[in-house]
């Protein structure tokens, strides 16, 4: 593919790094984010730690990730993602060793807190990067196909996990899981990773029209920063609270369950027609309909309290926002920084996102839990707010600088 081609369609090597790496971004979160949730009940008495402490090693990874991303991401942009990604699913094989070795929570945390220093490099915003230098102009098409396919590891990886812990046990299925990395996702980034496409740079060293002028995006990035923060906190905190949300509104815990499962394929289906017609507008766009769409979920929950149809709304809502806000988080940040400086300005995207991400479900949760199922939503309604306003200041000042 040259610089001329058609940013909607992807050349051979392009499909093959999206097949590629969306099948290790499945093994990658799936036998890691997902682990505890198939395996703590076994893992904590094992380990003698209890399940909060067990679902602490989240919260290790979250923090340890954002410590590192930025200078991760800035390593990518210079030097290619390749090597990098491999070194980090070679970190990611040695962590699950310790857990799997882990008799009491020091070792457990330490194997957490390599997963978080691996995350970047291997997992998210590092692979992004990592595929938006083999993409090339091609580069939002590449990573929108991508990211549908990071809704697949509770998939495969939650009854994959359920099948081997009664035969094998917890502890081997870590291992095997690590065996994964060093088997298949190593090979698989050497392979599909070798291509790097050059950014056209003009006479001072700068990307040539690609972002925004280097002068504008400091101001672009708080700008998005805000942003996500907002998006963050109602995606991340909502989705550990939705069923507890609607059973305190005066759902059924059957119907509450049910309604709640609604939101995957509805993300799902966002994300399809982001995929099919993403590339005839902005990435702007796709996040100014993901923010305004959500407040109206909320206030649907205001106005219908415990009905079925206001609760089935605010699903949808949800659904519908948090997939296209997914998309935007990674394609807003191609559109405003250009491909040179992605890896860079998504790695910095990162600190703030995961402090958010670590804080959020605990903040929904007291929330709900101290003050009742109205003052969550009233809370939810003006984060909903704030990312809405946050991301038409975005749009106008990207519109006015570029």
């Amino acid at each position: 593919m040259n610089e001329g081609s058609d940013p909607r369609r992807l050349d051979g090597v392009s499909r093959r790094a999206v097949a590629g790496l969306a099948v290790t971004q499945i093994i990658g979160w799936g036998t890691t984010f997902h682990l505890p949730a198939v395996l703590g009940s076994v893992m904590a008495p094992s380990i003698g730690v209890s399940m909060e402490v067990l679902f602490g090693g989240i919260s290790m990874q979250l923090l340890a990730s954002a410590l590192v991303a930025p200078r991760v991401g800035r390593r990518i942009d210079r030097m290619g993602g390749r090597a990098i990604m491999v070194a980090g699913s070679v970190l990611l094989a040695v962590a699950l060793v310790l857990i799997a070795l882990a008799h009491g929570p020091i070792l457990y945390f330490i194997g957490w807190a390599l997963i978080g220093l691996a995350t970047p490099m291997t997992l998210g915003a590092g692979t992004q990067a990592s595929l938006v230098q083999v993409a090339g102009p091609s580069a939002r098409r590449a990573v929108s196909v991508l990211l549908f396919f990071t809704g697949l590891p509770s998939f495969f990886f939650w009854p994959l996990a359920s099948w081997l812990e009664p035969m094998i046990g917890w502890r081997h299925t870590t291992l095997l899981f690590a065996a994964m990395h060093l088997l298949i996702c190593v090979p698989i980034h050497l392979a599909v990773l070798r291509r790097r496409i050059p950014v056209r740079l003009s006479a001072d060293g700068t990307a040539m029209e690609e972002g925004l002028p280097p002068r504008a995006r400091r101001g672009a990035f708080w700008l998005l920063a805000t942003v996500l923060a907002f998006a963050g906190m109602i995606s991340w905190g909502v989705a550990l609270n939705i069923i507890e949300l609607l059973k305190a509104s005066g759902l059924s815990p059957t119907t509450a369950v049910f309604i709640a499962t609604l939101a995957a394929p509805i993300q799902a289906a966002a994300r399809i027609v982001e995929f099919m017609f993403g590339g005839r507008y902005p990435a702007t766009i796709t996040a100014l309909v993901s923010a305004a769409v959500m407040p109206l979920g909320f206030v649907a929950m205001l106005i219908g309290g415990g009905s079925v149809w206001a609760a089935a709304m605010f699903v949808a809502c949800y659904g519908v926002s948090n997939g296209l806000m997914t998309l935007a988080r990674a394609t807003i940040p191609l559109a405003l920084f250009g491909r040179g400086e992605y890896g860079t300005w998504t790695g910095r995207l990162t600190t703030p996102q995961n402090l958010i991400f670590a804080a959020s479900p605990v903040v929904f949760a007291a929330l709900l839990q101290r003050q009742g199922p109205d003052v969550m939503t009233w809370a939810g309604l003006a984060m909903a707010v704030g990312c809405l306003i946050a991301m038409v200041l975005l749009a106008r000042y990207a519109r006015r600088h570029r």
